[in-house]
């Protein structure tokens, strides 16, 4: 996928159009799979409106037919796309990070399904880490209270967890107006860290609501600028459900595509406006214990083998076995560059020798040529003694 730089944009230009918003920079991160599913039509909308977009799509996952179609149908009909894929998180902080998400995803479920009846309480029982399900049978944690205080420690330690680089400094090279980001219905999403990101460079953030947040059992942790809505009912379960401010939901109406219902493109288009000039968003949570566990980043390298013995065993071979190709690969590399390197010696040295070769025959013609002029010097002089003599 082609990479291009967003130009930056003069601001008498981007305030001199009339009857419609100035164009803004928004940086959208989007996770595959969205695309196709309205959301490419909220990516047009603020094309239409001259607004500057870089599409960042989430690493993990590959794209697919129907996403490709969609980029592909956006770029050339506008020119102020941007597209760009986010490479999966290869840190250690990774690991505790996703943790932390499942955790906290299998404890609200608890709050709301204790039995875990319902399937994405299942789902989330079975994603969540095998420590966090033996401390549950154990007291206090076993009870309703000793899980809230286990999901208050949990969710300052989210909060706390360093940020990933990449993200934080592309939102800070591209210094968007505002930072959007889609929400499905769907455990371990990592827009609370997208959303921290944005508060860490001191941007608005636009959390777009895709599909029903009724049954969702991942809860919303970190509350961004602003949180678009399809509709009143929607509005209600983010405040009663996932406890999001009233004042920070905005209900734009919505529209059934492929099956979800989406908030109206051109209504979210209208929010961004209602985001960028809304109070400056506060400093980013867990900004006094995030550089106490950067310090701490050498003893995780030695509690992680304690605490996921098998995943370390696995990470540990997967990374002989990479090791191994790589090592594979710069031998055949090697190998590659020898005999090309000898073929051109020898290349050379078939040169030198025809040039020898040349020069010597070049030698032996100027011998013969001189002899023979030799030759026909002492015949002259020999018949002009013989005219003397007669």
């Amino acid at each position: 996928m082609k990479v291009g730089t967003l130009g930056e944009a003069a601001a008498g230009a981007r305030g001199a159009e009339t009857g419609r918003p100035h164009g803004r920079r928004v940086l959208v991160f989007m996770r595959p799979g969205h695309l196709d599913a309205g959301l490419s039509g909220l990516v047009g909308a603020m094309l239409e409106r001259d607004h500057e977009v870089t599409l960042a799509l989430d690493g993990h996952e590959d794209l697919s037919r129907a996403d490709h179609r969609v980029l592909a149908d956006l770029a050339e009909r506008h020119e102020k796309l941007d597209q760009l894929r986010i490479p999966p998180r290869k840190d250690v902080w990774r690991i505790p990070a996703g943790a932390t998400r499942r955790a906290l995803d299998y404890l609200h479920c608890l709050e709301d399904d204790p039995a875990n009846a319902r399937e994405p309480c299942e789902q989330a029982r079975k994603r969540a880490p095998r420590l966090l399900r033996g401390l549950l049978v154990l007291p206090p944690f076993r009870w309703a209270f000793g899980r809230r205080m286990l999901g208050w420690l949990l969710r300052r330690l989210e909060a706390g967890l360093p940020i990933r680089r990449e993200t934080k400094a592309l939102i800070q090279d591209r210094s968007p107006d505002v930072v959007v980001i889609s929400r499905g219905a769907e455990l371990g999403s990592p827009e609370a860290e997208l959303v921290r990101s944005a508060q860490a460079a001191r941007a608005p953030s636009v959390l777009v609501m895709n599909g029903t947040s009724a049954d969702d059992p991942a809860r919303i942790r970190d509350v961004p600028t602003l949180v678009v809505a399809v509709d009143q009912g929607q509005a209600n379960a983010l405040v009663q459900g996932h406890g999001v401010p009233r004042d920070r939901i905005q209900a734009v109406g919505g529209e059934t595509v492929a099956g979800f219902e989406l908030p109206t493109p051109a209504a979210v288009v209208d929010a961004l406006g209602e985001a960028e000039r809304a109070q400056a968003p506060p400093g980013p949570p867990g900004r006094f214990l995030r550089p106490l566990l950067w310090l701490l980043t050498p003893l995780l390298f030695l509690v992680l083998p304690l605490l996921r013995p098998r995943a370390t065993i696995m990470a540990i071979r997967k990374r002989r076995r990479v090791a191994r190709k790589r090592a594979a690969a710069a031998r055949r590399r090697r190998n590659r560059d020898s005999a090309a390197s000898e073929k051109a010696r020898g290349r050379a040295a078939k040169q030198e020798k025809r040039a020898r070769t040349e020069e010597a025959k070049q030698r032996k013609l100027a011998r013969v040529e001189r002899k023979q002029r030799k030759l026909a010097r002492g015949q002259e002089k020999q018949r002009k003694r013989e005219r003397r003599a007669q």
